[in-house]
Parts: C-alpha cells; sequence; structure tokens
C-alpha cells in the first residue's frame, strides 16, 4: 500500500498499489489532482521497439481507480527506484545500464521522456551518482573519490546541465539541498566503516568550508531529506484518516 499524507492539515489516505516494483507521487499543476504511477520491470508486456519490457498503472485521487498506460511507455531501465526527485509536474528517475541518463514523467501529459545528462555525467558509474532537488529544479550529485559536484538542469527545450560547484566529502553524503543550493549533509566522527557509526545532520558553509552540525543523529540509512508544499489536499474527504 501507499499512504498519501497531508502534514499540514493531519490527514491520509490508504491507496492499494497492485504492482508496486517503482512508485512515484506528484501533483498535476492543471488540475490540482494527486497522482501515483506504479511501474513493475519485468519480462512481460514488451515495449514494442525495445528490449526493456514495463508495465505502468497510474492512480489519480479524483477518481479513485488505477488505470494502465499503453502508449509512451519507459524505454530504460531505472537503476535505483530511491534516486527519485518530484518537482512541480515532473517525476524524475536515474536510468540507464551502459550510460547515465534520466527519465522523467510528466504527471499533466502522463508521457514519459528521456534527458541525456553531460558526457562527464553520463559515462560515470551509476553508483556514484544521485538526483536531488534545487527549488523547483532537477539536480545531480556526482561523487568522485572525496568530492562531490553538484549540477543543476536549466528550464526549457535543451534542458542543459549547469555546474554550481564541488565540495569535499571525504566521508560525508549529501542529503539534500537548501533553496539557497548550499547543502545539507549527514556526517560522522565515528569509522564510516563501522555499521554501528552515528550520523548527524549538518549545513555547509561555503565561506568558511565548515559543516554547522546539528543535534540530529541517526545512522547511515536513516536520513532522507524531502520537500513540501503546504496545501489543503484532502480535506473533507470521508475516506480519510486524521492523525
Amino acid at each position: 500500500m501507499v499512504v498519501l499524507w497531508n502534514p499540514s492539515i493531519r490527514i491520509s489516505i490508504v491507496v492499494i498499489v497492485l504492482n508496486n516494483d517503482i512508485v512515484g507521487f506528484g501533483v498535476c499543476p492543471v488540475t490540482n489532482d494527486p497522482k501515483i504511477v506504479s511501474i513493475t520491470q519485468s519480462s512481460d508486456d514488451p515495449n514494442i521497439g525495445t528490449g526493456y519490457r514495463c508495465k505502468v498503472m497510474v492512480y489519480t485521487l479524483s477518481t479513485g481507480k488505477w488505470r494502465s498506460l499503453s502508449n509512451n511507455l519507459p524505454t530504460e531501465s531505472i537503476q535505483d527506484p530511491r534516486s527519485l526527485v518530484v518537482t512541480d509536474m515532473f517525476i524524475y528517475w536515474h536510468v540507464g545500464l551502459t550510460r547515465n541518463m534520466i527519465m522523467s514523467f510528466d504527471v499533466t501529459n502522463e508521457k514519459f521522456e528521456v534527458i541525456e545528462l553531460p558526457d562527464s555525467l553520463a559515462i560515470r558509474h551509476p553508483m556514484r551518482m544521485y538526483c536531488s532537488k534545487l527549488c523547483e529544479s532537477l539536480a545531480m550529485l556526482h561523487y568522485r573519490e572525496d568530492t562531490c559536484t553538484v549540477w543543476m538542469m536549466e528550464h526549457g527545450a535543451q534542458r542543459a546541465f549547469t555546474k554550481l560547484f564541488t565540495i569535499k566529502t571525504p566521508d560525508d553524503f549529501i542529503v539534500g539541498l537548501r533553496k539557497s543550493g548550499v547543502p545539507i549533509l549527514q556526517v560522522t566522527d565515528d569509522d564510516p566503516d563501522d555499521i554501528n557509526a552515528r550520523y548527524k545532520l549538518a549545513v555547509y558553509e561555503p565561506n568558511s568550508e565548515h559543516n554547522n552540525v546539528f543535534e540530529i543523529c541517526g545512522t547511515t540509512s536513516w536520513f532522507n531529506l524531502n520537500s513540501y508544499v503546504e496545501t489543503l489536499l484532502l480535506l473533507g474527504r470521508s475516506d480519510c484518516n486524521s492523525y
């Protein structure tokens, strides 16, 4: 199942997902209707013209029903379902087996599109690259040795990527970006190879090149940073739960 939760008004609704291999969520900016997209990567339902096979289902909150998409299906395999970014009208995933690319899903017209990355990112090892969000733009985090370089996708027909900055991250990991572009890191004073290592959240200060550490602690896989917009969505629905 998937739980759609509005933290602003503390109301949620449970949605049963039939095939939940890969799940994305967004709100259509035209109709203000929340949508869930479910992608099942399997050997069934071949996408004609490619060697990649998948099944795509879309759920809209207004109808309360799932429906299958038959046209314009994804043509590339999603590498890391957790590396997902949602902007005002797009859901982005990191895709590609031999070359890094980005796949977008437009929640308005429900179409998939593959976005090419610069060669310096496209040919790098996929496990050292992650999607992030900067304001309402897609950002890419590229790790190499003890550094991380942040790239941002420019809006427009070309969807070009601009290199913003590079910071040293010997044992740290960027979990998100503030609206100003300043990275939020998970840092530790323990041995990072220790499974019991304790991590804290910190804001990187670009002028001093030091971290401002918060007393928010967890394990290496505990931190997950996302943004949200205050809304009245779900208000007044009889099938919702209040918390």
